[in-house]
């Protein structure tokens, strides 16, 4: 178990098969990590993977009311639910694996860049999409073809925005 409060960068590779516990303050991750143990992450406290490839491997677990910054590649080699943690992707962040990402009520994830999600996501908390510096007619929520644009909750359709633009 290793706690810390306070800022800090952590050391040039961090192999977490145990628990860091992060009581307040950042934890900057700046190179690489193979993890399976527990990340607690408390309220005003932050973890940053901020550089090299952060794999989250079978065992991986992430809890509290923190927040997880990625902004370098993660790979997926297990499902993972950072439960009601705030989760931000920005940067350099990128994908890889196809397993599932979830959160729980109260998390929170937001995508700040452009990011390929090659598995599949639960979301029982706040998906947030969003970029600043939107470019009208570049970014923009919708399709490029002929197909309808369907909303649903629970897989239930609740509205059907057509080609021509009739709801």
């Amino acid at each position: 178990t290793t706690t810390l409060a306070g800022s800090s960068v952590g050391p040039a590779r961090l192999n977490n098969s145990g628990l860091v516990q992060l009581q307040s303050g950042t934890l900057l991750l700046p190179g690489h990590g193979a993890h399976s143990g527990t990340f607690l992450v408390e309220t005003n406290a932050t973890l940053n993977f901020s550089g090299g490839t952060h794999t989250l491997a079978n065992g991986s677990a992430f809890s509290g009311v923190g927040t997880v910054r990625f902004q370098t590649a993660v790979e997926l080699d297990a499902a993972v639910n950072f439960g009601a943690l705030s989760v931000i992707f920005e940067n350099s962040a990128s994908l890889s694996g196809t397993f599932k990402l979830s959160n729980s009520p109260g998390g929170t994830f937001t995508f700040n860049k452009s990011l390929t999600v090659p598995g599949s996501m639960t979301i029982a908390g706040t998906l947030l999409i969003g970029n600043a510096g939107i470019i009208t007619g570049t970014n923009f929520l919708g399709t490029t073809d002929a197909n309808a644009l369907v909303f649903k909750t629970n897989n239930t359709e609740w509205m059907r925005i057509l080609s021509g633009g009739d709801i």
